[in-house]
């Protein structure tokens, strides 16, 4: 995971849940170590986070998309108590999210480009490529953001070199937090 990059990576599980992830996500994505351990979910933060909402341009169509991924997803697993909290917590807190769980939508894993307007390096679209650890599709998988075009290799970089930059103020490294795998 760590070595794909300037390509953000992560490791996630069938829920969405932010198991670990390299330091170029943290600098695309947020800071998942300052974040609550429930809270370090892809769906959640679709739903729930303002951030998440303004700088990915697509937001509504991958909140509908994943919304309908995780209800095909709870039909294996809408006993276990860790699926149905998260459901239940979105229901609570977001009216989106409930409009787009009574439509009783199921998606199945596709690929396709995401586009996310970074703040300091500019659009960015990413495709997602998943390299699952067992064969179930709803097990844990490791998932790249490759560049979709060469303007966003460039930007990745650039934001490689700007993350060290700040990172390593007297030229000393600075050991990565809370990432694994």
């Amino acid at each position: 995971m760590h070595r794909v990059a300037p390509y953000p990576a992560t490791v996630q599980n069938g829920r969405y849940d932010v198991l670990a992830h390299n330091r170029s996500w943290t600098h695309v994505f947020g800071d998942f170590d300052a974040m609550e351990p429930r809270d370090r979910n892809c769906l959640w933060l679709l739903a729930t986070d303002e951030r998440w909402r303004e700088t990915f341009l697509d937001r509504d169509e991958m909140l509908r998309d994943l919304t309908a991924k995780f209800r095909a997803a709870m039909a294996e697993h809408g006993a276990e108590p860790a699926w149905r909290e998260l459901r239940d917590r979105l229901l609570g807190v977001s009216a989106e999210f409930r409009a787009l769980w009574e439509r009783h939508e199921v998606a199945t894993m596709s690929p396709h480009v995401k586009r996310y307007q970074h703040p300091d390096v500019g659009l960015l679209r990413l495709e997602h490529r998943m390299l699952w650890m067992a064969p179930l599709a709803h097990a844990h998988r490791l998932i790249a953001y490759v560049p979709a075009d060469d303007e966003t290799e460039e930007r990745l970089e650039r934001l490689a070199e700007l993350s060290a930059e700040q990172a390593e103020p007297s030229g000393e490294p600075v050991e990565p937090r809370g990432e694994q795998a």
